[in-house]
């Protein structure tokens, strides 16, 4: 279709000049327009030939997307956007990761506690400490003995909470003392009839505790009373207990009495941590002979 605002016939629609008194003009090629046309019908002047055809070229545009599958971490910034970048820097010059650890053997250096929320309180002491643990949970714990012959060594005396005090010096009531008869028995000499006063009386007081115990005293006694006032006794006392092996030694001698006969001085062994000795005097013949207490003097 011919655009009538065009100056030329070729522009309007590409097609040639009319001739009425020559050759007409062919078509212009590449537009697709028709020769011009013979005005004159004068012999031998033909119309101008049609110009070539327009060749329309069409094609198809693939984009190709790889399909290599990126690795990173999602970042965002003000200038690209979200975008994948990797890790890169050092993880203490505040500005990237190094490598990210993946299990406790890929850490190192250390870190400060208050940096942990939740860490616990380590106890200083054992008032720190509360609530139990087994025993099998100790590697090395001790045996516990049970008996007494489980024990082995010695064990400082000023361990022990309840020590008696040994003293330098002693009281008048130490050294003369009243000894009260803790059981009467009946013994037959010469066909008659004593009464046997057993007295206790304990030589921890004026002992010494080194590798044992030690007892080195004089004895003076008679009887308190009216009835037996010539019943008295003079005795020497060593007494040494060994406590490494356990064994002991006892020697007592009546160095003066009334009667020797009716004084008897002997061990009286060991109990509740006292080292005793047994004093058994005799009383007179006869009925209500007993004699309950005698006066004792140490040195």
């Amino acid at each position: 279709m011919r655009d009538p605002n065009k100056l030329t016939i070729e522009s309007r629609g590409g097609g040639g000049f009319g001739s009425d008194n020559g050759s007409a003009e062919d078509g212009k090629n590449g537009t697709g327009g028709g020769g011009g046309g013979q005005g004159d019908d004068i012999s031998g002047k033909n119309a101008g030939a049609g110009g070539s055809g327009i060749v329309i070229i069409r094609y198809k545009y693939t984009k190709i997307i790889p399909s290599t599958r990126e690795n990173g971490f999602l970042n965002y910034t003000d200038m690209n956007g979200w975008a994948l970048s990797q890790v890169s820097g050092s993880p203490t010059s505040g500005g990237g990761g190094g490598t990210i650890p993946l299990s406790l053997s890929d850490l190192t250096g250390t870190m400060s506690k208050n940096r942990i929320s939740d860490f616990p309180v380590i106890p200083a002491t054992l008032s720190d400490l509360s609530g139990t643990m087994l025993k099998n949970r100790i590697s090395d714990f001790p045996t516990i003995p049970t008996t007494l012959s489980n024990l082995s060594g010695t064990m400082l005396r000023n361990r022990i909470s309840d020590f008696p005090t040994i003293p330098d010096a002693y009281t008048k009531a130490q050294y003369n003392q009243i000894l009260t008869a803790y059981q009467f028995a009946t013994v037959i000499l010469s066909g008659l009839s004593f009464s046997l006063n057993k007295f206790r009386y304990s030589m921890n007081t004026f002992g010494n505790f080194d590798d044992g115990f030690n007892a080195r005293m004089y004895l003076s006694m008679s009887v308190r009373g009216t009835s037996f006032q010539l019943k008295w006794c003079f005795a020497a006392v060593y007494f040494k207990w060994n406590s490494g092996t356990g064994t002991s030694f006892f020697k007592s001698h009546i160095i003066n009495s009334n009667n020797n006969n009716e004084w008897s001085i002997v061990n009286g062994g060991s109990t509740g941590g006292n080292f005793w000795i047994n004093i058994d005097v005799a009383g007179a013949p006869g009925a209500n002979s007993n004699i309950s207490q005698i006066y004792l003097r140490v040195s």
